[in-house]
């Protein structure tokens, strides 16, 4: 069993102990959860739990494991339990019992009717953006969950970028959550995505929204390529709940198909950039010496491609396209095997839509060799 401690709230951060069986401590990296956050955090027990309780569910239900906690919101806890139902339906090797045992479960209010949108800059969350930039949705990132520890600074420079231009709040919530355990398998790393990233905005909801949106990261089945991505579907996302608030996976469809909203969108702010790039999370050690995107990595592939197609400059739009750029990215092709959910409906949309104009430092050429690669 895992036992999660009480938690503790020191300013706005927050804490919990976290104890597992002797044969799982080598699952963690730490011992203890935290989550910092730069707005004031007044919550129930029930409420603050959340967060340390979604750190170790991934954990739970891949090895059968029960989570013991104080108290829990009672909505929060319904929904885990369907959550759980509804990714064993999709990976078999799920198939174990996991219960959530709680001392008192608490039934709560957020008392807010904001709108908050999980962002990153990336290509789902700045198209999510671009769809509900009316409703004015508090845009919430975390730190160490898209890039690790050691880019704080990179980090803070993305932000940055984002508050000058945005007249919407945003927030960052700094929390170890994805650090906490060790990396797993591919079904792993799929039924933590949610959990870690929705259940950290939690404490923070209370007094300010009830309404989540989260941009759909995977891609649907299509004809004639088998896609086993489904970290973001929303017949099982859209389940995940606390108090009355609810949570909506947005755009779920194609990244190509994302593209003219997000131009449009970005044409309207003076030098906006989308920071979809890998390389800060990929490689926690290396020195970042790069603007905004490497340009070589399959986020950065699936960024400037999707910007070519539609016959933009991805220079315009965050990277830094030059002439060495497209030998860097058909040597990628060759190692991103997975990434093809991505690549491959690109490369359909040239095939049914002709050529795009433009040529930007080659890249008509690129284009011609992608169109009938065969990757």
């Amino acid at each position: 069993m895992i036992n999660i401690g009480e938690p503790k709230l020191e300013g706005n951060r927050l804490s919990n102990k976290i104890d597992v069986p002797d044969n799982f401590k080598h699952h963690l990296n730490e011992s203890e959860f935290f989550a910092s956050y730069d707005v004031n955090i007044d919550a129930d027990e029930s409420i603050l739990n959340i967060p340390a309780v979604c750190s170790m569910l991934p954990l739970a239900w891949y090895n059968g494991l029960d989570i013991h906690v104080g108290s829990i919101d009672g909505t929060f806890l319904k929904s885990m339990k369907v959550l759980h139902r509804k990714y064993c339906e999709v990976y078999p090797d799920l198939l174990f019992e996991t219960n959530i045992l709680v001392d008192n479960v608490v039934k709560n209010v957020v008392e807010g009717d904001g709108v908050a949108l999980t962002f990153s800059g990336g290509i789902d969350s700045m198209y999510s953006l671009s769809r509900l930039h009316d409703l004015k949705p508090r845009l919430v990132t975390l730190f160490r969950f898209t890039h690790r520890s050691q880019h704080r600074g990179f980090f803070d420079k993305i932000v940055g970028h984002y508050k000058e231009r945005f007249e919407t709040e945003m927030n960052v919530v700094d929390t170890n959550m994805r650090e906490l355990t060790k990396e797993g398998n591919y079904t792993y790393l799929a039924i933590r995505q949610t959990p870690h990233q929705i259940g950290a905005l939690a404490p923070m909801s209370i007094g300010r929204f009830n309404r989540v949106f989260t941009a759909g990261g995977g891609v649907p089945i299509y004809s004639g390529l088998a896609v086993d991505e489904r970290i973001r579907v929303p017949d099982i996302e859209d389940n995940f709940a606390w108090a009355d608030l609810s949570v909506r996976v947005h755009g779920f469809f194609y990244r190509h198909e994302k593209f003219p909203s997000i131009i449009e969108f970005m044409d309207g702010f003076d030098g906006l950039k989308i920071q979809t790039c890998w390389f800060p999370s990929l490689f926690g050690g290396a020195r970042i010496e790069f603007d905004f995107n490497c340009g070589n990595c399959p986020k950065c592939a699936s960024g400037i491609i999707g910007l070519l197609i539609r016959g933009r400059n991805p220079n315009h739009y965050g990277f830094d396209v030059d002439d060495s750029t497209w030998d860097k990215l058909k040597n990628g092709f060759n190692v991103w095997g997975h990434f093809r959910r991505y690549i491959v409906p690109m490369q359909l949309f040239i095939r049914e839509n002709g050529m795009p104009e433009g040529d930007y430092h080659g890249s008509r050429a690129f284009l011609e060799w992608f169109k009938e690669a065969k990757i």
